[in-house]
């Protein structure tokens, strides 16, 4: 089974997005959301999350394998002092036309999806492609290398994002569909 957590009142879920361009700057997009789940192999004990405090939902919860915002209600931006209105114009403008701003010189350094509580927690089927069978040959994605890659290719699995999925999975998948 797996765990979907979610926000419990609504407009408390926000998206920050840091971007850097190299030089010591930094902007910041925050992106509210009235609703926001994360889903969670393993349950975790949200007792100590209460309306005051916020938990980074991809960090905290371990290995999240779905993720769903949901209304988005609000967009601010934090730049740099010495940015210009013009330039800060630019970035709006890039953003709305390309979803990124790698054109401008900005990279993307760090994501956070934050939820503050109350939460909700409710089990729900796990999805197929998160399935590994229990019994496998192949070991831990963790310190994999290309040899290791290499050996469950020939095998049949499959890389989906960063999970590996077996043939039997791969072939009950298929049937449901």
């Amino acid at each position: 089974m797996a765990w979907k957590i979610s926000n419990a009142l609504k407009k408390q879920a926000v998206e920050l997005e840091y971007f850097s361009n190299g030089k010591g700057d930094l902007i910041i997009r925050e992106q509210g959301w009235r609703w926001a789940s994360v889903t969670v192999l393993d349950k975790s004990d949200l007792s100590i999350i209460d309306e005051e405090d916020h938990i980074d939902a991809l960090t905290e919860f371990g290995d999240v394998i779905d993720q769903d915002t949901t209304d988005g209600c609000w967009e601010e931006w934090d730049f740099p002092e010495n940015m210009s209105e013009e330039d800060k114009e630019k970035v709006i403008e890039i953003w709305e036309e390309e979803w990124s701003l790698e054109s401008l010189g900005w990279e993307q350094t760090e994501f956070e999806l934050r939820l503050w509580g109350p939460l909700d927690v409710e089990e729900v089927e796990t999805p197929a492609y998160a399935i590994l069978p229990e019994k496998t040959d192949i070991p831990k994605q963790e310190n994999w290398t290309k040899v290791m890659e290499k050996e469950a290719l020939e095998k049949g699995y499959v890389k989906m994002d960063d999970i590996w999925i077996s043939p039997e999975v791969q072939k009950d998948w298929e049937n449901k569909s």
